[in-house]
C-alpha cells in the first residue's frame, strides 16, 4: 500500500508532468522503478485513475469558459472537432491499449521515446507563428477557424500516440499544431479541450478497479487527487504562459536529458523490466 507521503508525492509528480509535454506516464513507470514503489495491480490502477481524475478537474477549472459555451451549445463547430480529435484515441483505446502498454512498459522504451519525443518538441523552435485569421463575427468559435477537420484528425492521431509511456498527450499535439500552422496559443487550447474527452473515458473504463482499492487507502486517493488537482492547475496557468513566449521548445532539451539518464542509470544498475 502507498504510504501518504508516496501518495503527495505522485499527486504532484502526475499534477506536473500531465500537462507539461514531458508524459506523466513516463515519469511515473521511471519513479516506481527507481524507488521500487509497487503495489497489486488493482491498487496502482485505482490510485492511477484518482489522480487522472484531479487533473480533470483542473483542466475543467482552468477551461471554464469555454466549457459552459460547450455545454450552452453555442459552440457547436468546436464540439465538432472536438469529436473528429477524439476518433484516433478512441480506437486505438479500444483496439491496442494493452498490447502498446506492455510494450512501452520498460524504462529502456520510456528513455529512447524520451528522446523522440525531445526532437519534435526542439523543432518547434523553427515554427514561425502564422498571421491572424480574419473570421466573421457570426462564426462561433471563430478562433478555431484555422484548425479544418482534417487538422483535427491529425491532431487527434498525435493524441492517440500519447498511449506510449515516455509520448507526452500535449506534447505531441500541440506540437503537431504548430507544425500545422496553427498559432500557438490555439494550439495549446485546442490541445486541453482534447485532453477532456480522452481523460474522462479512461477514467470510467477503469473505473472498475476503483472497488478493488482497500478501504484504508482511501486517505492515500483523496491527498492524491487533490494534490494532483492543485498542482495540475497552477502547471496549465504557467504552461500557456510558456507557450505565448514562443518557448515551448525548452522541453525538447528537458525530454532529451531525462530520456539520456534514464537509459545510462538503468543499463548501470539493471532492473526486472529494463
Amino acid at each position: 500500500m502507498l504510504t501518504i507521503f508516496q501518495s503527495i508525492f505522485l499527486g504532484a509528480l502526475q499534477g506536473i508532468t500531465e500537462f507539461l509535454p514531458v508524459s506523466s506516464s513516463g515519469h511515473l513507470v521511471v519513479v516506481q522503478q527507481l524507488f521500487g514503489w509497487k503495489s497489486e495491480g488493482s491498487v496502482i490502477l485505482a490510485y492511477d485513475i484518482a489522480l487522472h481524475v484531479g487533473t480533470l478537474f483542473a483542466v475543467l477549472v482552468a477551461f471554464r469558459k469555454d466549457i459552459i459555451e460547450i455545454v450552452t451549445g453555442r459552440a457547436w463547430r468546436l464540439v465538432g472537432l472536438l469529436a473528429i480529435a477524439t476518433i484516433p484515441a478512441v480506437i486505438v483505446g479500444f483496439s491496442f491499449k494493452h498490447v502498446i502498454e506492455d510494450l512501452s512498459s520498460s524504462v529502456r522504451v520510456v528513455g529512447c521515446l524520451w528522446l523522440f519525443a525531445g526532437t519534435y518538441l526542439w523543432c518547434t523552435r523553427y515554427v514561425k507563428e502564422p498571421s491572424p485569421v480574419i473570421a466573421s463575427i457570426a462564426v462561433q468559435s471563430p478562433e478555431f477557424v484555422a484548425i479544418p477537420w482534417w487538422k483535427a484528425l491529425l491532431i487527434g492521431c498525435a493524441q492517440a500516440l500519447a498511449i506510449f509511456h515516455g509520448i507526452s498527450r500535449s506534447g505531441s499535439t500541440i506540437s503537431l499544431g504548430m507544425f500545422l500552422k496553427v498559432s500557438r496559443a490555439t494550439a495549446a487550447r485546442f490541445a486541453f479541450l482534447m485532453s477532456i474527452p480522452a481523460i474522462a473515458g479512461a477514467a470510467i473504463l477503469e473505473s472498475k478497479h476503483i472497488e478493488q482499492f482497500p478501504k484504508e487507502g482511501i486517505p492515500q486517493i483523496i491527498i492524491g487527487s487533490v494534490v494532483s488537482f492543485v498542482v495540475a492547475y497552477l502547471t496549465i496557468e504557467w504552461l500557456l504562459k510558456v507557450i505565448q513566449r514562443g518557448k515551448f521548445w525548452w522541453f525538447g532539451v528537458y525530454c532529451w536529458a531525462i530520456g539520456a539518464a534514464t537509459l545510462i542509470y538503468f543499463t548501470l544498475n539493471p532492473v526486472a523490466g529494463f
